[in-house]
């Protein structure tokens, strides 16, 4: 029988969408239906401070619940406001400051039992994990969340509930039983600047950063089913709070029901920034951003914090095969006390999510034994340009992060550092009062490229990152360039071990001028294929390749590294005497290379290619050795002198279809030296998804193979609001044609992000007051061959059966055999020891086939041989039994 409820009117953080999505039907967009419960009390681990059981999320803020009462921390709503990285362009350009105030005041029961029984209800179906700061002990994982609070015994015949109501505001309720005294309940604050009651009787809660109204409280009975009104009032002595209800049947339980609004905080919650995305082979979706939450408060009252400070990496994976809570597998938070931003990831062999970043944080986690430990220190740099974001530092500079999670994110199963003592893995630094914001020197600047970069891992598990540094000692064991090659920032690409213990090989990558490196992949000998842009006329190109002269301005580059990184195997300059760029590289089975950039010259357009006069995106491809364009093209809306958009991903599938993502608008236009960058003209299809845009959107396309014609193109994004967008980062297509791309999205606070029908999703509702870091996935449709895991087998094994999906497919190489009744088959011999490249093919759209490898590897069988056993006499003890080869499980005769 719930008596006393205090409502919320703002919702949590961090809530995502997840549609997937057919891109070969046509469905409308509608307005999705109201979605469930979304209040989550995650319970303390360690990760906070002891005093608080339970903690929930909370706009611009965290509500701690521990046994004596509640906890209320805040920040200034107006100072995440002006600091809002693409915040209403027409709003007041107030000089921001780092410094971040905030107010945290406490409700404790009064008089109340000293130990009730604090029990959660409703557990939630994904954990949370945090690995917050270098000291393991602070780490917590597979903490579980609850729908429901419940205090027992608090005061004699009294109990209470938190909970989140019908309308998904947080409430608490006083539960009274019949005969005992609801004057018993005395709330004290402690922390507010000021408590007033009004002369409607409201209380009035004020603090540095914002008034707190609750409502004159509303009571009731329910009689025989009837509800008979009672009235009630606040009564104030001092900083303590309590209730009077008026006469009233005690035979019958009583209704407190005040209301709270937090009328200040209304529209100024802090972003939560959508920077990168990836999969699995299951189809899980990870989405990677950075989000501000402040920590438990020392003490009631006013505090200071840092934006940096209140900021971390986090990460959440999703079922996207189902909708609700069940959508979310787990909530990871990464970070340390100074800025983290997550800038690539991809899940390795081993089901592991890697993550690549940047981080200023000295107590960034980090695990025993890895490679580097120690944060390297840096001169302090800002990631962006804005007013609103001069004072929003990497203070301690930058280095590149490399973490791995488990598969259920509950384990940091490797992290560290690389980097040197200037900025790394972040473009932009600050030389006096001038930001350099992206590629230092390039008339085109894309918001958000400034975090790009790439990691992607082999077979084996082995990292290979791509970025930008201009530390002059950054390592390079084993490297082609050991030395700072001169400008702004050098490229580097480097290689890690699979358990990130060991920097097996790094180089420089770059000329006197300017460089970054956007894209890698790896081909099957473990080179590495490398793309980026240079200012640099002396950038290391090799002779007879496709263009080894600097063509002018800014030029894109593609380079093939050796498997030992000691060695530039090829190289070329991709460009015309304008700007241009390469932000992204695919191989196919025969490592062919296929570069996605932008441009602002005149690249040809191949004869029987699909194109756009004037198109200021670019395609090509080039043969493995980068001395032969085999075709290349343009596309975009063609009436721009600036690209359309700011590429995001990248796909080149088994049948040569392409295919990618990028986004434009208002956030990439934001005045000089901004690109003009918008959707409006890119072609689309009649079956796309979306057929119109604002000009703020996200734009899709795939392209028949050969790039001979654009067979669909979409719009994706909210009509109106604030501009989809990414603030930085990678997302990716799997070698299916499906699209996972990480989206900031709902800015303004606006909750129109599409999801059509049929889609399943997380939350259709932004509940911050301004941008949420939204996703989604869209799956083209295309059929893709998958023979399954490499295995290993021993050479006495029989015949072992092939599957493969789709099924129906043709599998061939060494050993194996179809089977009279259908299917093939696999048979270990002496002749077939070592490793076994087999191939699974299905028949693909039109004539095309995919096709796959699967390593087979044969194991030889081992002869055990057994050492002799000495006579022994009753009773001897044990006798230990040894055998040749060691390793395997050992016994003793008794």
């Amino acid at each position: 029988m719930p008596l006393f409820t205090v409502r919320f009117f703002f919702s949590g953080l961090l809530l995502l969408v997840a549609p997937r999505l057919m891109a070969t039907a046509l469905p409308k967009l509608n307005e999705a239906p109201r979605e469930g419960a979304s209040l989550e009390f995650i319970e303390n681990k360690g990760q906070w401070d002891g005093q608080a059981r339970y903690a929930a999320a909370l706009p611009a803020g965290q509500l701690f619940i521990g046994t004596a009462g509640f906890t209320y921390s805040f920040l200034d709503p107006v100072a995440l406001r002006n600091h809002s990285h693409h915040g209403h362009e027409d709003a007041p350009k107030t000089s921001a400051s780092d410094v971040l105030h905030g107010h945290s005041y406490s409700v404790t029961f009064e008089g109340a039992n000293r130990s009730p029984v604090l029990t959660a209800e409703e557990i939630t179906p994904a954990p949370y994990n945090y690995f917050r700061g270098n000291n393991p002990k602070r780490w917590a994982s597979n903490a579980r969340s609850f729908r429901r609070l419940r205090y027992t015994n608090l005061y004699p015949g009294i109990g209470a509930v938190l909970y989140e109501n019908d309308g998904q505001h947080l409430e608490y309720d006083f539960q009274v039983s019949p005969g005992a005294k609801p004057a018993a309940i005395r709330l004290r604050y402690a922390g507010p600047d000021r408590l007033t009651l009004t002369s409607e009787g409201n209380l009035l809660i004020e603090t540095s950063v914002g008034k707190v109204t609750e409502q004159a409280p509303k009571a009731w009975q329910d009689i025989r089913g009837q509800r008979v009104a009672v009235p009630c009032a606040f009564e104030l002595k001092g900083n303590t709070v309590s209730f009077q209800p008026s006469k009233y049947d005690p035979r019958y339980a009583l209704t407190i029901d005040p209301t709270v609004i937090f009328s200040s905080f209304t529209g100024s919650l802090g972003d939560n920034w959508g920077f990168t995305a990836t999969y699995d082979a299951q189809g899980n979706m990870y989405s990677g951003g950075t989000v501000f939450a402040p920590g438990y408060p020392t003490s009631p009252g006013a505090f200071q914090t840092t934006f940096r400070g209140a900021s971390d990496v986090g990460i959440i994976k999703y079922n996207t095969a189902v909708s609700g809570s069940t959508a979310r597998l787990y909530a990871t938070y990464l970070g340390g006390s100074s800025m983290d931003a997550p800038h690539s990831m991809v899940v390795n062999p081993q089901g592991e999510l890697v993550v690549m970043g940047s981080t200023g944080s000295s107590n960034f986690p980090t695990t025993n034994g890895s490679y580097d430990t120690s944060h390297n220190g840096g001169t302090r740099i800002t990631p962006d340009e804005s007013i609103n974001f001069k004072d929003f530092l990497y203070d301690n500079g930058a280095d590149i992060f490399i973490a791995k999670l488990s598969a259920n994110g509950s384990t940091l199963t490797g992290s560290t550092f690389v980097g040197g003592s200037g900025t790394d893995g972040v473009a932009s630094q600050l030389n006096g009062t001038v930001t350099f914001d992206g590629l230092p020197g390039s008339p085109v600047i894309n918001y958000g490229d400034q975090f790009r970069g790439d990691v992607v891992t082999d077979g084996d598990g082995n990292v290979y990152i791509a970025s930008v540094t201009n530390s002059t000692n950054f390592p390079t064991p084993n490297g082609y360039r050991t030395r700072f090659q001169g400008g702004p920032f050098d490229a580097v690409v480097l290689k890690l071990s699979a358990d990130l213990r060991t920097l097996l090989w790094s180089t420089y990558l770059g000329g006197s001028n300017a460089e970054a490196a956007y894209s890698l992949q790896v081909d099957a000998t473990r080179g590495v294929y490398v793309a980026g842009g240079t200012l640099s006329n002396n950038f290391p190109t090799t002779s007879g390749s496709l263009q080894s002269n600097f063509q002018g301005s800014v030029d894109g580059f593609i380079t093939h590294l050796s498997n030992t990184g000691s060695a530039v195997l090829q190289s070329s300059f991709i460009g015309t005497g304008a700007y241009d760029q390469a932000f992204f590289v695919q191989l196919d089975a025969a490592s062919n290379v296929y570069l996605l950039g932008q441009t602002q010259g005149q690249m040809p357009i191949s004869a029987g290619c699909y194109g756009v006069a004037n198109g200021r995106q670019f395609i090509q491809k080039l043969n493995p050795t980068l001395n032969t364009l085999f075709y290349g093209t343009r596309i975009g809306s063609g009436s721009t002198l600036f690209p359309d958009i700011s590429l995001t991903a990248f796909l080149v599938d088994d049948c040569e279809r392409i295919y990618i993502s990028g986004w434009g608008g208002q956030v990439n236009d934001r005045g000089v030296p901004r690109n003009g960058s918008s959707t409006r003209g890119l072609p689309i299809t009649a079956n796309a998804i979306q057929s119109t845009t604002d000009g703020s959107d996200f734009y899709l396309a795939q392209f028949r193979p050969g790039m001979q014609s654009l067979e669909y193109g979409t719009f994706y994004g909210e009509r109106g609001g604030g501009g989809e967008h990414v603030d930085g980062g990678t997302s990716r297509f799997d070698k299916k044609g499906v699209v996972y791309q990480a989206v900031c999205g709902g800015c303004g606070r606006t909750s129109g992000f599409p999801v059509p029908s049929g889609a399943n999703t997380y939350s259709t509702t932004n509940r911050s007051d301004n941008c949420n870091n939204a996703a989604f996935k869209i799956d083209f449709g295309i059929i893709t061959a998958d023979p399954g895991p490499s295995r290993y087998v021993c050479v006495n094994n029989g015949p072992i059966q092939l599957g493969g999906s789709p099924a129906g497919g043709t599998w061939s190489g060494p050993g194996v055999s179809a089977l009279p009744g259908g299917g093939y088959q696999f048979t270990p011999s002496q002749a077939r020891l070592g490793a076994n490249i087999l191939t699974y093919s299905v028949n693909a759209t039109g004539t095309c086939v995919s096709s796959r490898p699967l390593r087979m590897t044969v194991t030889p069988e081992r002869p055990i041989t057994f050492a002799p056993v000495a006579a022994a006499c009753l009773p001897a003890g044990n006798v230990p039994l040894t055998a040749t080869p060691a390793g395997a499980h050992s016994a003793a005769l008794v």
